[in-house]
């Protein structure tokens, strides 16, 4: 099984899922990233013109994986309506500052430069794949997927070192990171209201002369 095939399905800010009607693209001013820019226009860009049209780019969901490429900065991709899975394993990302609400799936594995994801710029992400990289703190605080996931405890990972959270659901969230990740931002447990004290019996008396000599008392 690829990171790929489970981390599948993801959106970024400023764009709705299978949106109807978007602008033009022009990529030299969307992509300052050289080489995510012509992998995108090999991709998308029929009449290589360097200009996305929304013909081009359809309105089918927007699956993207450039893998060991070399690509160091992901701005950019927050400008393409309906993205839904983004692999930008094995790459030199080293900080991710765009956004996008819709976001499902991303896998940032192997980028080793990178050391922190605020994962809250993607509210939509269920999947997430940071296994090699250079975080060693990891906030799921925004995320309820993630959550339920963590609350069912680390799994083996198929990545030497790493280990996986998923929920038991199959609509909930699967992550993985570094066997050494912290993971902050899970609720506490909530305390369970204390057993009712139940008072020890009493001792039974006799009512009689020798424990009430008087007689109007007795």
């Amino acid at each position: 099984m690829t990171t790929s095939s489970i981390l599948a399905g993801l959106i970024l800010p400023g764009a709705s899922v299978l949106a109807d009607s978007y602008d033009d693209i022009v990529l030299a001013d969307v992509f300052p990233d050289e080489i995510l820019r012509q992998c995108i226009a090999d991709e998308y860009d029929g009449d290589k013109n360097g200009i996305l049209t929304p013909e081009e780019l359809g309105s089918e969901p927007l699956r993207i994986s450039y893998m060991s490429k070399g690509i160091t900065d992901i701005t950019g991709l927050d400008r393409l309506p309906n993205l839904r899975d983004v692999n930008l394993e094995n790459n030199d990302i080293t900080s991710v500052n765009v956004g996008y609400d819709g976001l499902f799936s991303l896998d940032l594995g192997g980028n080793e430069g990178l050391t922190y994801l605020d994962i809250s710029l993607f509210p939509g992400l269920q999947c997430l794949d940071l296994h090699d990289t250079g975080i060693t703190e990891l906030d799921i605080s925004s995320n309820d997927h993630f959550i339920d996931a963590y609350s069912n405890g680390p799994q083996t990972s198929y990545y030497s070192g790493g280990v996986m959270y998923t929920s038991n659901d199959s609509t909930g969230g699967t992550f993985f990171v570094d066997g050494d990740v912290v993971i902050t931002g899970v609720p506490e447990p909530e305390e369970s209201d204390p057993e009712p004290t139940v008072a020890p019996p009493a001792n039974i008396v006799d009512i009689d002369e020798e424990h009430f000599p008087d007689d109007t008392f007795r």
